[in-house]
């Protein structure tokens, strides 16, 4: 597959200015993650001071709860300080943390962000955390907000034709999910382009990049199997296809994309794979590969020139497809 701005293979070298954001996230993690108990590994990160960034200056922000089919999930809406047009265009954004931690609160810097780059709407998603709620329950949060969005296009005064999904990591996966259940229901695809950044697409752990990263800094392989262990439960290695998309059959029918990767990560090859997929069944799709970046730069977009770069170009292809 030809993509804009892909790059051929991992750099040999990780990007030097992660190194300060690595080194903290260490001493706030001082023990490996698939070692600590769920409610310590959130609140070490709820520690960590993650989402504390500033937002964007104009930028009008209100929480809600989105209710259908008995469901009532917390969302936040960011518009940003930009013409009408690009206010009534929206991405439906759910964010990482293995399916077991985040919040909007956590990721509310980023989500503003995005809502300011890509001068859109954002929608950020509260769904429910494993293991506590394990798989389908996030699912069907985010499928109860998607309806629920829709539901309400006039009062939230968006663009039916205009509305992206996306989401890092774990909501990569609850993004990518929502499409394809969408699509094998034959009903209308409801969004117009999906944007996922390093997404966890299958559960196949003996994938060249699982054994290659498998003790890279913030996600690596053991880490990874214990997010999957939490939130599948014991069928975590036979799931079907909207716990694991890249085990659809085919891909022919889902939105257009923006897949990005990372060099230092146990899931690029899933996110690889998954864009070379959407290109074979005609899906426009780029797909950009950050070789020197680890699993969750969009954390370190305000430190790295490099981060900063990628986090610009999705952003950038957001706009694209809601303009």
């Amino acid at each position: 597959m030809k993509a804009a701005g892909a790059v051929a293979a991992p750099a040999a070298r990780l990007d030097e200015e992660i190194r300060p954001f690595l080194a903290r996230f260490e001493v706030a993690l001082p023990q490996p993650i698939h070692r600590m108990q769920p409610q310590a590994f959130r609140a070490a990160l709820e520690n960590s001071g993650a989402g504390t960034g500033s937002r964007p200056s104009g930028m009008a922000v209100e929480d809600r709860i989105a209710t259908h089919a008995g469901r009532s999930v917390r969302v936040r809406l960011y518009r940003p300080d930009a013409p009408a047009p690009c206010r009534r265009r929206a991405l439906l954004f759910f964010h990482g943390g293995g399916w077991m931690v985040g919040s909007v609160d956590s990721y509310d810097d980023i989500a503003a962000d995005i809502a300011a780059s890509a001068s859109c709407t954002v929608i950020s998603v509260e769904y429910a955390l494993a293991p506590e709620h394990r798989y389908p329950a996030a699912l069907l949060d985010g499928e109860a907000v998607a309806e629920w969005l829709y539901a309400n296009l006039d009062g939230l005064d968006l663009d039916p034709g205009r509305i992206a999904i996306g989401g890092d990591s774990a909501g990569g996966n609850l993004a990518a999910a929502l499409c394809l259940a969408y699509r094998d229901r034959g009903r209308a695809m409801p969004f117009c382009f999906q944007c996922l950044l390093y997404p966890a697409l299958d559960v196949d752990v003996e994938r060249p990049s699982y054994r290659r990263n498998a003790d890279a800094p913030i996600l690596g392989r053991e880490t990874m199997i214990w997010f999957l262990h939490h939130y599948l439960g014991e069928a975590w290695a036979t799931p079907d296809v909207y716990a694991a998309p890249l085990r659809a059959e085919s891909l022919a029918g889902m939105p257009p994309a923006f897949v990005a990767g990372a060099g230092f990560d146990p899931l690029l090859d899933e996110g690889a794979e998954y864009a070379a997929r959407l290109a074979a069944a005609d899906v426009p799709c780029e797909y950009r590969l950050a070789g020197d970046l680890v699993h969750g730069f969009l954390r370190m977009r305000n430190e790295s020139r490099r981060a900063r770069a990628e986090f610009d170009a999705a952003c950038a292809a957001l706009h694209r497809a809601l303009s």
